[in-house]
């Protein structure tokens, strides 16, 4: 950190959001702008730092093996300053087509919705892989329902595609699948909630 060279253009931060601030407070003799990429960070863990902070959010799941350059996604930017600002979209708009400045509070709401979209349903795709592994079905068979629910959501509000027995209020047919459940718990409960909010939803909400 101490031979960055005075003239550098633009300091990025890329480390564990509780090394941000540590890592920013080593870097002297420069006045280069100081951006991390967390999502989950406000930005005044640098502007404490530096009066050219910024934050840099690429909002995508990156993954060993698969380049970056083969992903589309969009960039969510904050600045301190117009200078920052300026920097920052010409960053952006060289990697995305889509930048977006966003305030500390809003990229943080918008970090849950991402971690709940894209973590949340590896995990519950997870979950049910282990479980027709169980039951010696393979699991390939569900990868066109997979695809296909993520394909409606490009022409379609997800609450106007939204297809199952819950969606039709349909309690029999969720007995019985949480019937067949009911020797893998997590996987039950999983289904238990999700089917509950779903009924909830279209209770109150007409389709």
């Amino acid at each position: 950190i101490k031979d960055i060279p005075s003239d550098t253009d633009l300091i990025l931060i890329c480390v564990t959001d509780s090394a941000v601030k540590e890592i920013a407070g080593k870097v002297l003799n420069t006045s280069a702008p100081i951006v991390h990429t967390s999502g989950s960070l406000p930005i005044n863990v640098l502007s404490d730092v530096t009066d050219n902070a910024g934050v840099f959010y690429p909002l995508q799941t990156f993954t060993k093996g698969i380049r970056a350059a083969q992903l589309e996604f969009p960039v969510c930017i904050e600045y301190t300053n117009n200078t920052v600002r300026d920097l920052l979209l010409h960053l952006g708009n060289l990697v995305s087509n889509t930048v977006v400045a966003l305030n500390s509070e809003k990229r943080m709401h918008l970090h849950v919705g991402a971690v709940m979209v894209n973590n949340f349903t590896n995990h519950l795709i997870t979950k049910v892989y282990d479980y027709l592994t169980a039951q010696e079905i393979d699991t390939d068979l569900l990868l066109p329902i997979i695809e296909e629910t993520l394909q409606k959501i490009h022409t379609a509000p997800p609450s106007k595609v939204q297809t199952g027995p819950a969606a039709r209020g349909n309690r029999e047919i969720i007995k019985k699948h949480l019937a067949l459940l009911e020797n893998d718990k997590e996987l039950h409960n999983i289904y238990s909630v999700f089917s509950k909010s779903i009924l909830r939803y279209y209770s109150a909400n007409e389709k």
